[in-house]
């Protein structure tokens, strides 16, 4: 497993606010929300002042296979126009692959088209914070907020 320590002082919530607001039984699954990013399922430990956060991890073959795959389902699946069916695929992609931008901007996309507006918006900045140059990323959002916000 590989280990990532952290000061709790420098969390924040996804929101913007303070890890310290939430009630201290609430903070290591709101920690591991900031880090689902990571493969499988993180585990988080508080320890004093730090955050010791532990994932498994993966052969980048295999993750890259298993993306691949899911992801082309999920490509077929909306393109006829069964969303649902293309979310559910999208969302196994990134599990196989959490930084995989391109899937989850395509994930993004699906969930615009499904009506799931705060879906879409939580997947494009997700995208944005792992690549905070992802022009595509600006634009969609960009289209999102003029349209429905």
């Amino acid at each position: 497993m590989t280990e990532i320590i952290l000061s709790l002082s420098h969390l924040h919530l996804l929101d913007g606010g303070r890890l310290d607001s939430l009630p201290i039984e609430r903070w290591p699954a709101e920690i591991a929300t900031m880090f689902r990013f990571l493969p499988g399922v993180p585990e988080v430990t508080i320890d004093g002042e730090n955050v010791i956060i532990r994932f498994a991890e993966t052969t980048p073959t295999s993750i890259n296979d298993a993306a691949a795959r899911f992801a082309e389902q999920a490509t077929r699946k909306a393109r006829k126009g069964e969303y649902p069916k293309a979310i559910n695929l999208f969302e196994r992609a990134l599990a196989a692959d959490p930084l995989n931008t391109s899937v989850r901007r395509d994930l993004a996309m699906a969930c615009m088209e499904a009506g799931l507006m705060e879906d879409a918006e939580d997947h494009l900045i997700e995208v944005l914070r792992i690549d905070s140059t992802d022009a595509w990323a600006f634009v969609i959002l960009g289209n999102l907020f003029s349209k429905h916000r």
